[in-house]
């Protein structure tokens, strides 16, 4: 009996995937391995849990955490609790699970909601690639080629690849 992980997150794109994800949070530096371990680990998880993000987020954030009621500045209309927002993740989670939400829209839910202190974008971008693994090959075609990736086009030519490898 085999593991049950997803092959293609073992595979030789996950760091120029974390790199690009970094860059784009503003991190100039090379992933460290700590970050690819993290992606990996979160990208080969074929049953995804609230748990996978909050130690993903744990490992490419540190000290990051689940927001709580004094962590939200006033004026935002969100959960007031980790524990709600952990339902909220949870909600998000069945939804990639179920497949009854586009990857596109659970990663603009997802931003929405910011359950985090600090990795929001990077673990959304890592969910959405979660997902993106499991859709077809035509799927993510489809997605490159309409450019719903706007925010990676400065790395377009490094997403494209990863689009291949999947």
């Amino acid at each position: 009996m085999g593991l049950d992980v997803h092959p293609a997150a073992l595979g030789d794109w996950v760091p120029s995937f974390v790199r690009v994800s970094n860059r784009m949070a503003g991190i100039a530096r090379d992933p460290t391995a700590a970050e690819v371990s993290a992606h990996r680990g979160l990208l080969a998880a074929n049953t995804l849990r609230v748990e996978n993000l909050e130690l993903f987020v744990h490992h490419v954030a540190d000290g990051a955490h689940v927001r709580e009621g004094a962590e939200f500045k006033p004026d935002e209309e969100a959960p007031t609790t980790a524990a709600e927002l952990r339902a909220d993740l949870g909600t998000i989670v069945l939804a990639a699970q179920t497949r009854s939400a586009s990857p596109l829209r659970l990663h603009r839910i997802y931003t929405l909601l910011r359950p985090f202190t600090d990795g929001n974008a990077r673990c959304g971008r890592a969910l959405l690639m979660w997902q993106m693994l499991r859709t077809s090959p035509e799927e993510r075609a489809i997605a490159f080629r309409l450019d719903l990736f706007d925010a990676w086009q400065p790395h377009r030519s490094d997403v494209q690849a990863h689009s291949t490898l999947m």
